[in-house]
């Protein structure tokens, strides 16, 4: 009889034992700022379009230059309000901004001097303000976009009224009802374009603009408390990456012939007044910009539908959803639901759509319908897209279940991180400080690179509530505090500093730990050394005894969280004791470690 191991927790704690002595200092990747720009308000201002409103829009913005020479070097200074994806003479360079909040506005430093050529040449960018749709980590003032030259060379092209921007009216915010994806999201909306209004060529350098408005003044920049409502910092974290790849293979098409479009050399031709479905599975989950180049087929609609797997049936309920995934590799006899963007063709030539966003799937269901004319699928690719990661690890043994979890773990910590850590790709995409601490420690032992974590650590200062407690996950648009995520952060805070050695951050976040714990101390009743009453949400898992209730007031929490002397919370908090003390010892404050070692022993 063979008996049957859970080998994940084995592979994790090797994971963790590897890096113990792998993870190096974190490396410095912006380019530098000219120290003016730091302390000075900038002469760039942000901008806007006259027609800009609190509500969903999507605006193109445009600067045509003359360069007397091919130039070395050219510096940028670059963000938005909510976001942005910059061009350069027709070439996508980067999107952005990293998430952050008003008081602490990231831009992206970036020099562009070899996308740029002698004579005429152009920055574009496409910005959106998701407006009511915004996904749950987005903080924003109003619809903004903002570039700055570093230095007298690159002024040219700082943002002012000689821009011209126009309203990208093809775009419409696509929202699923009920019906269509019943569970909640938090994302961001999805798109849908109407190609019969689209403005092709609108970011390269020979476009027509005279049908364009002027761009208008937003506010003041400043890396300084201003005026503005945004203060701005630098980018910390590298770009992320940008890669093409191809689709794993078509499962089914249905309603017409078959065809390998996704290779990119055999189109497929729809015939006019066909209903036409397509799956297409990448073989496994991925975050990545689909592109989707087609032909003809005006009056067509094609729904593009992307999620993590199919469902097999209705009859597991949770949380009020009613789907089954089951074994998410089999197909035969399931369904598509999930997120989507709806694509209105104008019957064009080789027209291409990316979407906005990076969209999150292993499955993709093309539902095709068309009009009176053929519609001509030319190719369907894609472009990863992640934080840049470099595994410099390796893990190989006789089990094969072993060496696929180690390859299916990487890929996983590659998922979620992006511009920051998150906690599931496909539906929050929020960084909680209590989901990604095991995330965080094994991306940077794995690949030497701590800078993300570095990030994580500033957000959660940020993070601070003004009763002295970290809000469960940061950046966020809600306050929802768990308060032993707090731990998390400081565990997480320990770790960054025992393997990078970076003292100077650690001294920074050293107040906030004390907070923290100050507060923790505050709720202990010392004449029974077990936590009194817990205020906010004490989420520890959601069980039979501590079921969902469909909102987090009284969710998933443990017996004695409203009346005191919970052992497990009370268990927490002596893994806080444990962690703040370990943190103290680092920065030798042997008077402080001690007093957290008091608490912990009397505890016991």
């Amino acid at each position: 009889m063979v008996k049957q191991v859970n080998l994940i927790p084995v592979l994790i704690s090797f994971l963790l034992l590897m890096g113990e002595t792998s993870c190096s200092r974190p490396e410095k990747d912006s380019l530098p700022i000219n120290p003016s720009l730091t302390q000075k308000t900038w002469p760039a201002v942000w901008i806007t379009s006259p027609e800009a409103t609190a509500g969903y829009g999507v605006y193109f913005f445009h600067k045509k230059f003359t360069l007397p020479e091919k130039p070395r070097q050219f510096i940028i200074h670059v963000t938005a309000d909510n976001r942005y994806v910059l061009y350069v003479n027709g070439k996508r360079i980067t999107h952005g901004p990293v998430p952050g909040d008003l008081k602490h506005w990231f831009f992206e430093t970036l020099d562009i001097a070899p996308y740029l050529n002698k004579g005429v040449n152009c920055i574009a960018a496409v910005v959106w303000n998701y407006g009511d749709y915004k996904p749950w980590c987005q903080i924003s003032a109003k619809t903004a976009f903002l570039v700055q030259g570093n230095s007298f060379r690159e002024e040219m092209v700082n943002t002012d009224t000689s821009w011209k921007t126009t309203v990208a009216r093809a775009y419409a915010p696509c929202i699923p009802s009920k019906q269509e994806f019943a569970f909640s999201y938090g994302t961001g909306a999805y798109e849908r374009v109407d190609f019969s209004s689209y403005e092709w060529g609108w970011e390269l350098a020979d476009h027509s603009l005279s049908h364009w408005q002027t761009a208008i003044p937003a506010g003041i920049a400043s890396m300084q408390p201003s005026e503005s409502p945004w203060i701005l910092e630098q980018r910390q974290i590298p770009l992320m990456e940008y890669r093409e790849e191809r689709f794993g293979k078509i499962v089914s098409i249905k309603g017409t012939d078959w065809k390998n479009f996704i290779t990119g050399n055999d189109p497929l031709t729809i015939p006019a007044h066909r209903r036409v479905s397509i799956l297409i599975d990448k073989g496994h989950v991925t975050t990545a910009f689909p592109r989707l180049i087609f032909s003809k087929g005006k009056g067509s609609t094609i729904k593009i539908t992307y999620n993590e797997s199919l469902y097999s049936d209705t009859t597991l309920v949770e949380h009020g959803n009613s789907y089954r995934k089951g074994n998410r590799s089999e197909t035969r006899g399931k369904f598509m639901k999930g997120l989507y963007d709806l694509l209105l063709p104008d019957g064009g030539e080789k027209r291409t759509y990316d979407p906005l966003a990076y969209r999150t799937y292993r499955f993709i269901l093309l539902d095709i319908t068309t009009g009176n004319e053929e519609l001509i699928l030319e190719d369907y690719k894609e472009y990863f897209s992640a934080y840049p990661f470099v595994l410099k690890a390796s893990f190989r043994c006789s089990d094969t279940i072993l060496n696929r979890l180690f390859e299916m773990g990487w890929r996983t910590v590659r998922l979620c991180s992006h511009e920051n850590y998150i906690d599931c790709p496909y539906y929050e995409q929020l960084q909680y400080f209590g989901d990604l601490n095991i995330t965080a420690r094994v991306s940077a032992c794995l690949s030497e690179d701590a800078r993300l974590i570095r990030q994580t650590l500033l957000h959660g200062l940020a993070a601070m509530d003004q009763d002295s407690i970290i809000n469960a996950a940061y950046p966020s648009r809600t306050k929802n505090i768990i308060p032993a995520f707090s731990f998390s952060w400081i565990h997480l805070a320990t770790f960054y500093g025992h393997y990078t050695g970076d003292r100077l951050l650690m001294k920074k976040l050293l107040p906030a730990v004390e907070k923290i714990m100050t507060w923790y101390e505050n709720k202990l009743d010392k004449q029974h050394y077990l936590l009194g009453p817990m205020p906010y949400w004490n989420f520890i898992d959601c069980t039979k005894k501590w079921p969902w209730k469909g909102t987090i007031n009284g969710s998933c929490e443990p017996p004695g969280k409203n009346e005191g002397h919970s052992a497990v919370l009370t268990l927490q908090y002596l893994w806080g004791l444990q962690t703040a003390e370990h943190f103290m010892l680092l920065l030798n404050e042997k008077h402080k470690a001690s007093h957290y070692h008091a608490l912990d022993s009397a505890i016991q």
